[in-house]
């Protein structure tokens, strides 16, 4: 399912394209149930939609959506960070420093590079 999800975001099943839920289990799932389960998953994170007699299509998101969207996010990256730094460990500590050093070192093009890989 992950194969399907990285499709998505790479756009190989653009916004309003249908996607059938059959073809996706034999193609990317292990089964059936599982590829429901995952379908369920992504319809309450609106990354799909079901219409009934119509099928299951990638959800087209307007930008006044998208701005309400990623409000919602900042403000829970925001409480997530809080409380990380409440309860971060001296281990967890040394490790955004190596990490931050990593990235430092890190040239524009390994970043174009990952980020691309994510895209």
């Amino acid at each position: 399912m992950a194969k399907l999800e990285g499709a998505i975001f790479r756009g190989e099943f653009p916004p309003g394209a249908r996607i059938r839920e059959a073809r996706v289990a034999n193609t990317w799932a292990s089964d059936a149930a599982r590829c429901a389960r995952q379908f369920a998953g992504w319809r309450g994170g609106k990354l799909v939609v079901r219409h009934p007699n119509r099928g299951t299509f990638h959800h087209y998101t307007d930008k006044e959506e998208l701005a309400e969207l990623l409000e919602v996010r900042e403000a829970l990256e925001v409480a997530a960070c809080r409380l990380a730094a409440k309860n971060i460990t001296d281990e967890a500590i040394e490790k955004l420093r190596w990490t931050l050093l990593r990235q430092k070192d890190a040239t524009a093009d390994k970043f174009s590079e990952m980020y691309s890989e994510l895209a």
